[in-house]
């Protein structure tokens, strides 16, 4: 037991005595990757010292500097011989034509035109195949060449007569503004008595649903015989129940569109308002006996014309 006793005191002696750390070893670190790291760190110092020196001797940055190169390059023109020496070129087109125009606005500096040239002889001196195309013109003197630029220089963009107010009466129709629009459209008429200027102000008449003032417009610019014009004031004058006036129109659309059922039908339409039945029955008979008609037409003809005449018979 004693022995025991011993064994396990030891035991306990080791347990409570604190357990000393292992040394720590040194990193292990290539050498070579070391080498390799600081190289290539030196290469990236040495371009940025070459870039920042080439940027400080040109005065412009490097993005300026590459493609003002590369423009240069497109610049050149060559010229490739392939049998012979001499290269010709058709005016009228079927060969391709070298024109070269240098204009100067400046008074001092010659202007050299060169408006059409019809033959090019290109003779190919050296070893290279290829060459420069040059072509030489003769220059203008002074007082021609500031003529010419003054011309070029005082272009002014053709400007439209009431085009600004009819965008903007335009603009004031599209959002129901009628009494803005005819403002706008008024003064562009006053500019210039265009066609979509007088069609745009009876479209405002019809919006604002003002029948009189549609009806004076219509009447004071009887002497427009547009297709177009025709096309919106028959229905125009028909909605605001002008019936006998809108037929006029109609009569037009149907002399210059025989093949159009609507304007046959509309006229129809405006003599059984105007008690005219005949006329109607009339127009609803010719248009039976033609191949204009579609099947749906065809039958609601056919039902109308049956109907009239068993109205008439009770009669």
């Amino acid at each position: 037991m004693s022995l025991i006793n011993e064994v396990l005191s030891q035991i306990d002696h080791r347990s409570s005595m604190p357990v000393k750390p292992l040394p720590l070893q040194a990193l292990m670190v290539d050498k070579k990757k070391v080498n390799y790291i600081k190289i290539i760190f030196f290469i990236i110092i040495f371009m940025l010292v070459i870039l920042i020196s080439m940027q400080w001797y040109y005065q412009s940055s490097l993005i300026d500097l590459v493609f003002s190169s590369t423009d240069k390059e497109n610049r050149r023109y060559d010229v490739y011989e392939s049998d012979s020496s001499i290269v010709e070129t058709n005016v009228k087109g079927k060969a391709d034509i070298f024109e070269t125009v240098e204009v100067s606005i400046k008074n001092e500096n010659p202007i050299k035109v060169n408006e059409e040239i019809s033959e090019l002889i290109v003779k190919n001196t050296g070893k290279s195949n290829t060459l420069p195309l040059t072509i030489e013109s003769p220059s203008l003197p002074i007082a021609e060449t500031t003529k010419l630029s003054n011309e070029i220089v005082k272009i002014n963009p053709v400007l439209i007569p009431g085009l600004k107010q009819y965008k903007l009466a335009l603009k004031a129709y599209k959002k129901k503004k009628n009494t803005l629009a005819l403002h706008w459209v008024d003064l562009a008429i006053e500019e210039d008595m265009s066609e979509r200027y007088l069609l745009l102000k009876a479209r405002i008449y019809i919006q604002k649903n003002d029948a009189d003032g549609f009806y004076n417009f219509v009447l004071n610019n009887s002497d427009n015989h547009s297709l177009s014009w025709y096309q919106l004031i028959a229905p125009g004058l028909q909605m605001f129940s002008y019936h006998q006036l809108s037929n006029k129109y109609y009569e037009k659309l149907v002399k210059n569109q025989p093949r159009q059922v609507k304007w046959k039908l509309a006229m129809a339409l405006n003599y059984s308002k105007l008690g005219a039945f005949d006329k109607r029955q009339a127009i609803y008979q010719s248009l039976l006996e033609s191949s204009l008609l579609s099947s749906k037409q065809r039958q609601w003809l056919v039902s109308q014309v049956s109907s009239f005449s068993r109205k008439k018979e009770r009669d």
